[in-house]
């Protein structure tokens, strides 16, 4: 009776357990709870049988107890359950792999290796009659199947994974390029509609944001009279083409002395603020911190957040209070006196109450932290682009995990490299500028060529083409575990991020992740939120394991399950698109319409890493990811011809036995690949040319999580545009 209550105690644990993100972690929490288990009952381990998915197996070494556990041979159970077997005399190591789990114990060892990592078992391997004997909970749940233990028969019964009908696939990435919210390329939208850019098919489609940056007196002519036009026109015209908007409000704006504008309404300065004139009394500049002025662009902002608070077209509003172009500066208003620290935060605090994001400048560090401790503010850089400051972008990384950044090109931007201009000798190195601010500034949005997108386009077309989906965030689901009877079980996804940021879903950051069940007509039956996954975990460069148990009860008709990403759980349809084939209907992704792409190279639509992408004057940096896209004319490139590697993270444990490998130019004379052992790297084969028409390696089955080209010899830069593993 003890035994059989401790058992019932340990398969509610284990049903809580399905909850914690990742094989291993319910793996973990399985052995913790198992050492709980003392198995007093036993008095010999004869007569314990062994049932596994209803059959009674019969092994030539019984099952024995040893230290209260029940231990059986290893190859059946392992075999059994579906996992392939290998023995290695030398170390006396057993490894089994199983759906890219892969698990190791060595005989009087107390360490299990899963997936790389070691864990402690409360019981070592052991051989018995030379069998190698495990603890039966651990190799069970190990993969994943359900464990009891009936006390009265002595009976441990087994229910596999595979014969609850679980569906496994490895969705294949999709190249589209995606138009989705919070995240993009941006342009200032008079640039747009002057030069037609808004019809056109081709910058468009690239873009997620337009943006605005007007004075005060063209939304607010007359006192209390706002003209909405301004924005709304914007807002109805980006929806039309997918995109969203962005604006700011600034108080002055002088370029030059033939080029200013009365950004400040007269009315403010006849109702008694203080000012300041430019360009000989042609333009008033108000005084900062009087409080006239202050209370009337209080009222202004008060108007816009009664307006525009939740509108889920806005990306975001930029604070544009204070400063010339309302960036929060004085050059070329060099009778304004500045604010101190204390003024400023007054201005800041007049965005209190807004509902949108707001992005904060950067001339004033102090003031920008204020903006972002106090608004939860994102931070915008201007000059970014500008190649006698190579650091400035990074300051984009004061917002990175916290809200989104924009990264803005300094005036002239791309065009101060063109020939004649003062960068020109320089545009070699602009691809390089543009990549430089995107991989290490982490920016969710970026503008392109100014008021000149279509232009900008024109001439940076590849450019635009190779990052218009990385700006922000980009989501792939790289392996997908459903039940094959759909309205219930436990969904498990692995995700990737291939862009450059996370997903900040504007102020809330509340973004969630549903299933749906649909019929054979594409009728929504039932729709669950997910519990305990947020989007916002999944950052770039990592894998993220998600798990949740989901329960249709009570639904029939279903033949559809189905996921959606959203930005807001208010949303009834998904508004955030994943970079992956399939199905999609109303936004919902139908999970078993997706094929799986791992029969021929499972190294598709995983992370890639390498010693060092070679940054090319004229294109950009020629990045580890280039070599498994499948295109030969995108190349992984390295100029160093000895120790440079290139690597392929599987996420899981795959058991492999062969590469394809081709260069674009010959020069590799020496190479070796590696297969990671759990903190080693080991060698696998050596050899001496890989080849333009490419070359195909075999070796003995390797079971890893990652596989590595080694370049030990090269007459020449390293450049290789094919890699593909195979099992």
């Amino acid at each position: 009776m003890w035994v059989r209550e401790n058992f019932s105690s340990l398969e509610r644990v284990g049903k809580d357990m399905l909850k914690i993100k990742g094989v291993l972690s319910f793996f973990l929490a399985m052995l913790f709870s198992f050492s709980l288990l003392q198995i007093s009952a036993f008095v010999a381990g004869e007569g314990i049988k062994v049932v596994i998915d209803g059959v009674e197996q019969v092994y030539d070494q019984s099952p024995v107890l040893m230290n209260d556990r029940t231990m059986v041979p290893l190859r059946g159970i392992f075999e059994k359950l579906g996992a392939e077997v290998s023995w290695e005399e030398a170390t006396q190591t057993v490894s089994a792999s199983k759906n890219g789990l892969f698990v190791s114990l060595q005989i009087g060892s107390n360490l299990a290796i899963v997936n790389g990592m070691q864990n402690i078992l409360d019981q070592s391997a052991v051989l018995v009659n030379s069998r190698t004997l495990v603890p039966i909970r651990f190799v069970s749940e190990v993969f994943g199947a359900i464990v009891s233990w009936d006390n009265a028969t002595q009976t441990v019964s087994i229910t596999s994974a595979g014969s609850e009908g679980l569906v496994t696939v490895y969705p294949e990435e999709s190249s589209e390029v995606l138009k989705n919210p919070y995240r993009g390329f941006l342009n200032y939208t008079a640039g747009m509609f002057n030069s037609g850019a808004l019809s056109s098919d081709s910058v468009v489609a690239h873009m997620g944001v337009g943006y605005k940056r007007m004075g005060w007196s063209e939304l607010e002519p007359v006192e209390g009279q706002f003209d909405w036009n301004v924005i709304d026109d914007n807002i109805e015209a980006l929806k039309k083409v997918n995109m969203q908007f962005a604006f700011g409000i600034h108080a002055a704006m002088i370029n030059n002395e033939k080029s200013f504008k009365q950004s400040t309404p007269l009315w403010v300065f006849e109702a008694g603020a203080k000012y300041t004139e430019e360009i000989g009394g042609q333009v008033k500049i108000p005084v900062w911190d009087d409080s006239i002025f202050m209370a009337k662009f209080q009222n202004l902002i008060n108007a816009i957040k009664e307006r525009y608070n939740d509108n889920i077209n806005i990306a975001y509003v930029d604070i544009r209070n204070y400063g010339n172009w309302g960036e929060w500066h004085l050059y070329k208003i060099e009778q304004s006196k500045p604010l101190t620290l204390e003024a400023k935060k007054a201005h800041i605090d007049m965005w209190n109450g807004s509902k949108f994001q707001l992005m904060m400048f950067t001339n004033d560090l102090q003031a920008t932290k204020y903006a972002q401790d106090s608004l939860n503010a994102g931070i915008r850089v201007d000059g970014c682009l500008d190649p006698t400051s190579l650091n400035e972008h990074k300051l984009l990384l004061k917002a990175y995990d916290k809200a989104g950044a924009v990264s803005e090109s300094v005036a002239p931007g791309y065009w101060g490299y063109k020939p004649g201009e003062k960068w020109a000798d320089k545009m070699p190195f602009f691809p390089l500028m543009f990549e430089k601010t995107l991989k290490e500034g982490k920016p969710s949005y970026m503008d392109i060529g100014g008021w000149k997108s279509q232009e900008f386009y024109g001439e940076q077309e590849d450019l635009v083409k190779r990052w218009s989906n990385r700006v922000g965030y980009w989501f792939k689901i790289t392996k997908l575990q459903y039940p094959s009877a759909i309205t219930k079980g436990t969904l498990t996804m692995q995700i990737k991020n291939d862009g450059v940021a996370p997903l900040y879903a504007g102020l809330e950051k509340s973004a969630v992740v549903k299933l749906a069940l649909m019929d054979a007509n594409n009728k929504i039956l039932k729709v669950k939120t997910l519990d305990g996954i947020d989007p916002f975990d999944w950052k770039p460069g990592e894998y993220i394991n998600e798990t949740a148990s989901y329960d249709f009860e009570g639904i029939s008709g279903a033949t559809k399950i189905c996921l959606g990403v959203f930005t807001r759980e208010s949303f009834e349809t998904p508004d955030i698109k994943l970079g992956n084939n399939g199905e999609v209907i109303d936004g919902w992704y139908v999970l078993n319409s997706i094929s799986s792409v791992e029969g021929s190279n499972v190294a598709a639509n995983k992370l890639y890493s390498a010693s060092d992408e070679y940054a090319e004057y004229g294109y950009g940096f020629r990045e580890a990811r280039y070599a498994f896209d499948g295109n030969d004319n995108t190349i992984w490139r390295t100029k160093d011809a000895v120790n440079a590697y290139l690597e392929v993270d599987f996420g899981e444990a795959k058991t492999v036995s062969n590469v394809f490998i081709k260069e674009a130019i010959k020069s590799v004379t020496g190479f070796k690949i590696q297969a990671l052992n759990g903190d080693e790297w080991a060698d696998v084969i050596t050899g001496s040319d890989i080849g333009t028409e490419g070359k195909t390696i075999s070796f003995t089955k390797t079971s890893t999580q990652k596989i590595r080209l080694s370049i030990s010899g090269a007459s020449d830069m390293v450049s290789i545009c094919d890699f593909k593993v195979m099992k």
